[in-house]
């Protein structure tokens, strides 16, 4: 019977590593922490996790340097073992005079293979997070997400993002040194402005792109021209609730379906109808 006992398998330490970090993505990081107890083999998977999410609701009740401290030991035991893939942090309780550590954070993620990144800085509407030079070299990064932040698209790299999906970002582009600037996403599927600021001298160019949503006040100084060659757009949302930029020559409505072979949805407000 003892004999027995001790060759049992452990039914939790035998499950695949896949199996355990599918487990773990359905639960918040305080349980996937205690879940370190249940077998010596989930010790330390909690802290290795491809997947790093940090919600709003884990900090609610820890002061920042608490914060600080989780995110820092996670990190460092990624330095030896599985590399983060998926980054989502609730800027909130880091005060913008600290800021300094999300630059060090990106940098280390920036290293290491991050293919989805997500940064929430929705309270903190008077300190915008400036991206730092380093996000722009991550080669294979596929999803970026990125609220109340500053991009300097000139040196970014971003030849593999398939969903981009911006709040409340402000381009800081020189309209005079920047007035032929081309970001060029060869393989973009969806875009999403919303309320972003200092668009104007912004051209894109993605042969790729499948659907376009801009709203917002900020909208109206978008280049729309800059997307008519997408002629695999499928869906365009244009209302940007402010009067429109007048800067080019009107597109015609009855050559929309031609522009746009594919396109299956539109939705425009009084102010975009000004200049179709």
């Amino acid at each position: 019977m003892n004999k027995r006992v001790a060759v049992e398998v452990d039914r939790l330490s035998d499950l695949p590593i896949n199996v355990i970090n599918l487990i773990q993505e359905y639960v918040h990081l305080d349980a996937a922490a205690r879940m370190s107890i249940l077998s010596s083999k989930w010790r330390y998977i909690w802290a290795s996790h491809p997947k790093l999410l940090i919600y709003e609701h884990f900090s609610r009740n820890r002061n920042q340097s608490g914060i600080i401290h989780v995110i820092n030991k996670i990190l460092s035991n990624h330095s030896f073992g599985e590399p983060i893939k998926t980054f989502f942090l609730d800027i909130i309780p880091i005060h913008f005079s600290d800021h300094s550590l999300l630059d060090q954070w990106m940098l280390f993620l920036s290293k290491n293979g991050l293919l989805e990144l997500t940064l929430k800085n929705n309270n903190n509407v008077n300190a915008p997070y400036k991206l730092p030079l380093c996000v722009y070299s991550i080669v294979l990064l596929r999803q970026l997400y990125l609220s109340n932040c500053i991009l300097q698209p000139y040196s970014c790299n971003f030849r593999r993002l398939e969903n981009i999906s911006l709040t409340d970002v402000i381009f800081d582009l020189d309209n005079e040194s920047s007035s032929c600037f081309v970001l060029c996403l060869p393989i973009l599927k969806k875009l999403s402005f919303v309320r972003c600021r200092g668009l104007y001298p912004l051209n894109i160019h993605a042969p790729q792109l499948v659907s376009f949503a801009m709203s917002g006040r900020g909208s109206g100084t978008f280049n729309l021209h800059s997307i008519l060659k997408c002629q695999k757009l499928d869906e365009l949302i244009y209302y940007p609730q402010e009067e429109v930029s007048q800067n080019d020559e009107m597109i015609n409505m009855p050559q929309l379906p031609i522009i746009f072979p594919k396109i299956r949805h539109f939705v425009f407000d009084r102010y975009s109808l000004k200049v179709i």
